[in-house]
């Protein structure tokens, strides 16, 4: 699962209690998980896709961070200041990668 990787580059290591004390106090991790789950519902049902448009919503009005669910993202992402990066559709990032603010890739 990715998630491991995204909760480890970030907090050095990947236990359910890290994750926890991610969401709870890492708005970085949070805004990468809440993508992670968006990502994963989009190519559900109709439902599953009405969930991850608005959950994406949420994350793009709340952080000020597009990413694009048709993006393709790889694992161990880690965003130190979220706001202001633009992630187009059709990109590709791959693993292991560290994006700060004001970056588009279009």
């Amino acid at each position: 699962m990715t998630w491991h990787d995204d909760v480890k580059v970030n907090h050095g290591v990947s236990t359910p209690a890290s994750l926890l004390r991610a969401w709870l106090f890492s708005p970085e991790i949070r805004l990468v998980l809440k993508f992670r789950m968006a990502s994963a519902l989009a190519g559900r049902s109709a439902v599953g896709r009405l969930l991850s448009l608005m959950l994406w919503r949420g994350i793009v009005s709340a952080n000020g961070c597009f990413l694009s669910l048709k993006s393709r993202i790889g694992p161990a992402l880690r965003l130190p200041h979220p706001v202001g990066i633009v992630i187009r559709d059709g990109v590709r990032v791959g693993s292991r990668m560290t994006i700060f603010q004001n970056v588009t890739w279009a």
